[in-house]
């Protein structure tokens, strides 16, 4: 399939974006972007309980934020993967026993904890990223 000229279909909560050649890093985020974008083009058309997987929401929510430089707050990744506090809570405990995230305590007690991939939770997602990118 021709990436350049290949627009997957869109629904009116937002379109996605076409894959680009470019940088390693970026064609990466780019990738992870496109798969996320997916996952919630998805949950429009297709009952989204029946395609949880939310350690992989988690991963792809965390690669993004880190590549865009933001700082993810436990709330914020709640929403943002639509899971409760609590499941969130515990999923967030399983990966980082895994070695794949970490939490933060914020510095000023704003906010309340940030959570984070650990370095090898990075190294990992730009591994399976560069690998799906090849094909």
């Amino acid at each position: 399939m021709d990436e350049q000229s290949h627009r997957p279909p869109t629904a009116d909560t937002g379109h996605l974006s076409v894959l680009h050649a470019g940088s390693k890093a970026s064609s990466q985020v780019e990738l992870a972007r496109y798969v996320s974008n997916l996952n919630q083009l998805r949950d429009i058309y297709i009952d989204s309980s029946l395609f949880r997987n939310p350690p992989w929401e988690i991963l792809l929510t965390l690669y993004i934020k880190r590549q865009d430089g933001l700082r993810v707050t436990l709330t914020s990744l709640c929403a943002s993967t639509r899971l409760c506090e609590a499941d969130c809570a515990k999923t967030i405990e399983k990966m980082a026993e895994a070695g794949l995230v970490k939490l933060l305590q914020s510095a000023t007690g704003q906010g309340g904890p940030a959570v984070d991939l650990t370095d090898q939770g990075a190294q990992r997602m730009d591994a399976f990223l560069l690998s799906a990118r090849r094909g």
